[in-house]
């Protein structure tokens, strides 16, 4: 799993938690063991952006989860709950990031708005904070959407407002919610893991590719087709019988939709 987080204070109980080894200073903190990653990126969306571009740089493949996680302010949660974010917004901006909700967790949701400066109004019933805007907007032009979330631990709110925290507290408030956040990390690291890419379809997928030319589009339709074939227990041989019966991608990808769809109709 990997981690993007604005603040050493914030990323200290992950990096204990984990047991994460410092592998790189610059240009971003940087944290990892053999399962996990860490990226310290600084406060604000300009580093926000910056950090998740050279985190996503590092990982080795798309199927990857990618989590934003920190301190937030809040209009109504109380000070210390852990929320995840199914909205986030920043500003004038048109444009408003969805993470999808698919995993079962028993953990609230709620909107989060991105500010340039820490709210002190919680004019609304959400959070707040000053990267997640950012980091989505980076992160989703890489990953699928479903392994981009963010997640936030509730700093100020009205009843205890910004200007009675103190920096210190948000290490204890990151400590305080470590096994819930590991719990979230489970659910979408078990998510992930079903959707890394079997040998099987990989393979076929190559011998396919150079069958014929195919665009980066085509080539994606195709192996998305085969997984489907496969989950409809659709024999590779009878999806081979297709390919030799065309004559270029585009008929390739018609017949074994064609075929599919008649299959998906008997299932």
């Amino acid at each position: 799993m990997n981690f993007l987080v604005a603040l050493k204070a914030e990323a200290g109980p992950l990096i204990d938690f984990y047991r994460l080894n410092q592998v790189h200073a610059t240009p971003f903190p940087t944290f990892e063991n053999q399962n996990h990653r860490l990226v310290i990126s600084g406060i604000g969306r300009i580093r926000s952006a910056a950090a998740t571009g050279y985190l996503l740089g590092l990982l080795p493949s798309k199927i990857e989860g990618l989590i934003n996680l920190g301190i937030a302010g809040h209009g109504q949660l109380e000070k210390g709950s852990l929320f995840i974010a199914n909205r986030v917004s920043f500003g004038s901006e048109k444009k408003v990031h969805y993470p999808p909700q698919v995993l079962k967790s028993s953990l609230p949701s709620c909107g989060l708005q991105t500010c340039d400066q820490s709210e002190e109004q919680y004019s609304e019933p959400i959070g707040y904070d000053m990267e997640a805007y950012a980091f989505c907007s980076v992160a989703y032009q890489w990953l699928t959407r479903e392994f981009v979330q963010v997640l936030k631990v509730v700093s100020d709110t009205p009843a205890d407002p910004l200007e009675n925290f103190n920096a210190k507290e948000a290490r204890n408030l990151m400590e305080d919610q470590v096994s819930m956040i590991d719990e979230f990390v489970h659910l979408l690291q078990n998510m992930v893991a079903e959707l890394e890419p079997n040998p099987e379809v990989t393979a076929f997928t190559q011998k396919t590719l150079s069958l014929h030319h195919f665009s980066r589009t085509q080539s994606l339709q195709l192996e998305k087709l085969f997984r489907q074939g496969l989950a409809l227990s659709v024999p590779l041989q009878e999806m081979d019988a297709v390919l030799t019966q065309s004559s270029n991608a585009r008929e390739i990808i018609w017949s074994l939709d064609q075929k599919l769809a008649h299959q998906r109709s008997l299932s």
